[in-house]
């Protein structure tokens, strides 16, 4: 749960820093900011898919409890990855471009996220990486950072994992 609302709070401070931009008036209320989470709620690693989703949205409903981010409430979209690399490419789109959804949180397993990582990359699009231990994802940043800045890991690596 705890690395759940680091994730949330990394949103929020990508807002802080001028990616959300307040929207709303006294009228109407704010826009809810969508963010896409991509796990496999299917196949054989549905029951970390559906643990990641179970706590994101305990954190979703604590920050939407404290008045959301920037006064915006979170809105979670979930799309089933299914365990698949092609398959989290393709919802990863699906949300991005029929669910206008501002951020992205996932894959769940490496391989998944290595295709939702060069589409963030692509698009420009932050990606929250809570679960995926590969070590290439923090190279990646680390030797071509301008291409992979909007990539941020949460999680341990496969190495750090090893020396625990």
């Amino acid at each position: 749960m705890r690395r759940l609302m680091l994730v949330l709070a990394l949103v929020l401070a990508v807002c802080a820093a001028g990616g959300c931009a307040r929207q709303g008036t006294a009228t109407k209320p704010p826009e809810a900011l969508k963010i896409g989470v991509l796990a496999p709620l299917t196949g054989p690693f549905a029951s970390g898919g559906t643990s990641m989703k179970q706590s994101l949205e305990l954190a979703r409903e604590e920050v939407n409890a404290k008045g959301g981010i920037l006064g915006r409430p979170v809105e979670l979209i979930f799309a089933d990855s299914q365990g698949k690399a092609d398959a989290a490419r393709a919802e990863a789109l699906r949300l991005l471009e029929k669910e206008k959804v501002r951020f992205l949180i996932g894959a769940y397993l490496s391989e998944e996220t290595a295709e939702v990582m060069e589409l963030a990359a692509a698009q420009k699009v932050p990606l929250i990486i809570p679960v995926a231990a590969a070590t290439e994802f923090t190279a990646r940043v680390k030797d071509n950072y301008e291409k992979y800045k909007y990539v941020f890991r949460v999680a341990y690596n496969i190495d750090q994992w090893a020396e625990l």
